[in-house]
């Protein structure tokens, strides 16, 4: 398979607006890519159809090697569940679960047992500085504090796809570094990577760059 992510002439209009036009993305296991653009421009909505939470209106998604359309609910959340880390720009935390059981959810739905959960997420707690935060609730947590717990929930099933929108926007430079060599060393680890971000600075210490302009997604070099 030489690709694990293909988007192939992908159409997406919310009302009169285009807000993806013929966009085509083809992304190989390992790569690390950025999806430059600013706030509005579609990079959630790419996002969101590849991860298939959302449909294009026209096009194509196939995901290690299956097409999306042609999967039902069920099989498609098994996808998603086992195959694609997303970090949502909005974090999506569940707020009556504690940081540790919103962090395990995905491996719970797994049928992973609950104790080798719960120790691979106080090992990814450690490494975004938050092991102290593992009984607390959402609503106790920083927005920035929110944003690591989330990106730990991404990955903690090991996916093949992390999709990551805006991750390091509530961040401080430290922690965005932090979070950027987790992405950094899941990228050598032959995971695929695709960053939604504005900022150009965390985009050019990505592989491969592209922008979104007026719905089309064009490739961009340094």
């Amino acid at each position: 398979m030489k690709y694990i992510v293909e988007v192939n002439c992908v159409n997406k209009r919310y009302d009169s607006k285009l807000v993806l036009n013929k966009v085509s993305l083809f992304v190989s296991r390992g790569d690390f890519i950025s999806i430059l653009g600013p706030s509005g421009s579609g990079k959630t909505t790419l996002l969101s159809i590849i991860s298939g939470l959302e449909k294009p209106d026209s096009g194509k998604i196939t995901i290690l090697g299956k097409d999306l359309s042609k999967l039902g609910s069920e099989e498609l959340g098994k996808l998603r569940n086992r195959h694609i880390g997303f970090v949502f720009q909005n974090y999506n935390l569940i707020p009556f679960l504690s940081v540790t059981e919103n962090i395990i959810l995905p491996q719970v739905i797994n049928g992973v047992d609950e104790d080798k959960a719960i120790s691979l997420a106080i090992n990814l707690l450690k490494r975004v500085g938050l092991e102290d935060k593992a009984d607390s609730f959402p609503r106790q947590l920083s927005s920035g504090e929110q944003q690591r717990i989330a990106f730990c929930r991404a990955i903690i099933n090991d996916p093949d796809i992390i999709l990551a929108d805006e991750p390091t926007a509530n961040l401080d430079e430290e922690n965005s570094k932090k979070i950027f060599n987790l992405l950094r060393s899941l990228s050598l680890r032959n995971k695929s990577v695709i960053l939604a971000t504005h900022d150009f600075n965390l985009a050019r210490e990505t592989d491969k760059i592209y922008r979104l302009v007026d719905g089309e997604l064009v490739r961009y070099d340094v």
